[in-house]
């Protein structure tokens, strides 16, 4: 968005939103493949029966548990990129030194939406005692508690990510000088 051609793209004749969802879809997609690749990989490289059945034995449905686990990584990598796309919104809107507070806005965003998925669990823990385990004890965690934590972590991450676009969306529209 703010390369050295980046003015060409802000002379479009389409809007801002649409630069940014443009951006926002072309990162969804090249990091839901690079996420696939990654759990291929990792499958080919540790896969065998025996490890499997270990971990059938640990969660039940490994399956389920194995998607709902790269959902939730997938949906930490969307969240770190749209944190990193406004550092990059908000930095840039500085007269001086463009990169570097770039990178600090990005890394006080990703802090930030860590800071709050941290006070959704506590919350989660407050009213409920089995996840309060989960805390208390190195015992392995149930089914139940897997699917709680995970329902939990994708709810938390898909708010933050649709507030975060919408926020980013219109910080875009107040403008920004490319130079």
């Amino acid at each position: 968005m703010y390369c050295d051609e980046g003015y060409l793209t802000h002379t479009l004749p389409v809007t801002k939103t649409q630069i940014y969802l443009s951006k926002f879809l072309t990162t969804l997609i090249v990091s839901a493949v690079s996420i696939c690749v990654i759990i291929a990989c990792a499958f080919f490289a540790y896969y065998t029966e025996e490890r499997w059945a270990i971990v059938k034995m640990y969660l039940g449905n490994a399956k389920l548990i194995t998607l709902l686990a790269a959902i939730s990584i997938f949906l930490e990598f969307i969240n770190l990129i749209q944190c990193g796309f406004t550092g990059i919104i908000l930095g840039h809107k500085q007269n001086r030194g463009k990169v570097g507070f770039s990178v600090l806005f990005a890394a006080i965003a990703e802090t930030a939406t860590q800071i709050i998925v941290l006070a959704f669990t506590a919350c989660a823990a407050l009213f409920s005692s089995d996840f309060r385990l989960l805390f208390k004890t190195n015992a392995i965690p149930t089914q139940e508690q897997l699917y709680f934590v995970f329902a939990l972590e994708i709810t938390v991450y898909v708010l933050i990510i649709i507030f975060n676009a919408l926020l980013n969306i219109k910080l875009l529209n107040k403008g920004v000088d490319v130079e």
